[in-house]
């Protein structure tokens, strides 16, 4: 057989034989393996390609533990030795001698990149061409109970339904974008006399998996599902508990009330430390790392946020199986163990509290009161070109930037009533973000795009925040802790009483008092630097210095400024 390059360094000390010799091989080891069950040929599979590609030793925990699952036991030697209580029968390919007839009788759809390799490893050398399997990429959604195929798309979608598909998952439903090829705009902008275009592709699969449904989506297709008809949920928290917590590469927050959005990501594995998060004032949004070593056999690395990115060689056949473990992921509390600080503002799960911070945010909306904003509620790419528009209502103008007022105006242009607009609307009307062609690349609800904050009457001062269409408060068991944390430290401070509308007024009236100066607006940085403001106000007792800052308001991003300085 054709021989590679060498790898590893035990030539010279282990007796080592080829698949082609006389004498003891490899194939032994496969020949213990009962290659009628899928479960077992899969395992094999994944030991066998561990060692042809030399990433771990075949005295390794995992390699060993693999086959201990069949009832096997790995030696030091690297010898496979049958222990007598494993459910593996004889194998069906005891009478192959080579590693290309051993593949060439599994499925060969599972694989892909041919390598050839000759691999040394205590106890035996492998020389021969491997192929290595085929991981995808895919994104879940999952739907909320009661949701399906036939609920759960946009009206206006242009996908189309029954498409002939041989291997196809039983309990599923397919739906394809075939979008007719256009010129790209630079062949006209440069007069190209080649005939060039391009489409844009894509499908959604519906699959049906204990009762639940799960949406695969493919290419640019997602915007076609409803907001309202998939856990938001469902990536973020099944990240939460298949990740590992020490090999994170990625994440997304976004800080309430500013909808400050923020990236972070790092070159090597790293714990959440690493990335400044924070789990006060912050809402994660999403995650990427690599998965624990017990679902490493399942997927490799994995994204979290309202849909669920990850890497996996499956067939199509066994999609199925793939949702079925990937639901009992979400439904763990492991993440509490795993990341028990990580969720500090928390969601709004009760229906009733709900409804009640829904009758505020239509009642302030249709009076158009300040402090309502909306934005793309995800992170974007500002080097790419692209407009806003709205659907929903009829025609819209296009918007050079995201904001409020242009969604009023859209709304104004189509003689729609704003008093009388409820989350209903909301939820039926689009933000759209569209390329240079006019093609929408991407659609948002308007209710998924609203930032809001408020409070309610009852609620016991408790602040409540809407971002990407969920309503999330602060853990009332943290803010408890918090309260205990801060009460020992709290002081009172006479200041006169405030009846000024801007901080700078009130910092002079404060200093118009003996004992106090006013340094609002003071710069005391060195010449080319950042500005550096000491305080609002200056005060010195019991010979130390009290660096006042002051804040005439207690919503969150005026909150947020004041403890920064």
């Amino acid at each position: 057989m054709a021989g590679g390059r060498t790898r590893g360094s035990h030539r010279d000390h282990y007796p080592t034989t080829s698949l082609e010799s006389d004498g003891p091989s490899f194939s032994p080891t496969l020949d213990v393996v009962d290659w009628t069950d899928n479960g077992h040929v899969a395992r094999a599979q994944g030991c066998s390609r561990q060692c042809f590609t030399a990433v771990i030793p075949p005295t390794s925990l995992t390699f060993g533990r693999c086959w201990a699952r069949d009832g096997y036991r790995l030696e030091d030697s690297g010898r496979i030795i049958a222990t007598g209580s494993g459910p593996v029968r004889s194998g069906s390919l005891a009478h192959l001698t080579d590693s290309s007839a051993i593949y060439a009788a599994l499925d060969p759809s599972r694989y892909t990149n041919t390598e050839t390799v000759n691999v040394t490893r205590p106890g035996f050398c492998l020389q021969g061409r491997v192929q290595m399997a085929r991981s995808r990429d895919f994104t879940l959604y999952l739907l909320k109970e009661g949701f399906d195929s036939s609920n759960s798309l946009r009206e206006e979608n242009s996908l189309v339904e029954s498409v002939s598909a041989s291997s196809l998952p039983a309990d599923s439903a397919l739906f394809v974008l075939d979008s007719q090829p256009r010129p790209p705009w630079w062949r006209d902008y440069f007069g190209i006399s080649m005939n060039l275009t391009q489409a844009t592709k894509g499908a959604l699969v519906f699959l049906t998996v204990e009762q639940r449904v799960f949406a695969l989506s493919f290419g640019h297709v997602a915007h076609n599902l409803l907001d309202e008809c998939y856990e938001y949920d469902f990536g973020l928290r099944a990240t939460l508990n298949c990740v590992d917590p020490l090999k994170l590469k990625n994440t997304d927050v976004v800080e309430p009330g500013a909808a400050r959005r923020r990236r972070t990501q790092l070159s090597v594995d790293s714990d959440l430390t690493y990335f400044d998060f924070d789990r006060d004032s912050t809402v994660l949004r999403s995650l990427t790392g690599k998965v624990k070593d017990k679902y490493a056999d399942l997927i490799k690395q994995v994204t979290g946020a309202s849909n669920l990115r990850i890497s996996t060689a499956v067939r199509s056949n066994d999609l199925p199986g793939l949702c079925k473990k990937l639901l009992e992921i979400y439904q763990s509390d492991e993440y509490l163990t795993t990341f028990s600080d990580i969720q500090n503002i928390v969601p709004v799960r009760e229906p009733s509290l709900i409804e009640q911070l829904t009758r505020v945010l239509e009642e302030e909306l249709c009076a158009r009161v300040p402090g309502i904003h909306l934005a793309v509620p995800e992170i974007l790419d500002y080097h790419r070109n692209f407009s806003i528009s709205f659907a929903g209502q009829g025609h819209s103008l296009l918007y050079g930037d995201v904001s409020i007022d242009a969604y009023f105006g859209y709304l104004e242009s189509r003689a729609f009533d704003i008093a009388s607009l409820t989350v209903g609307d909301l939820k039926r009307h689009s933000l759209q973000l569209t390329n240079d062609r006019g093609e929408t690349k991407r659609s948002y609800s308007v209710f998924k795009s609203l930032i809001f904050d408020t409070t309610l009457p009852e609620g016991e001062g408790v602040s409540y925040h809407l971002s990407e269409g969920q309503w999330y408060q602060v853990d009332q068991n943290y803010l408890r802790k918090l309260e205990k944390y801060l009460d020992d430290r709290w002081a009172d401070l006479s200041l006169p009483e405030c009846s000024q509308h801007l901080e700078n007024e009130y910092s002079n009236a404060v200093a118009s008092v003996d004992g106090y100066i006013c340094l609002d607006s003071t710069n005391i940085t060195p010449s080319g630097q950042t500005n550096v403001e000491p305080c609002d106000v200056y005060s010195v007792r019991e010979d130390r210095a009290l660096l006042i800052h002051i804040k005439i308001s207690t919503d969150a991003p005026a909150l947020s400024h004041l403890f920064n300085q």
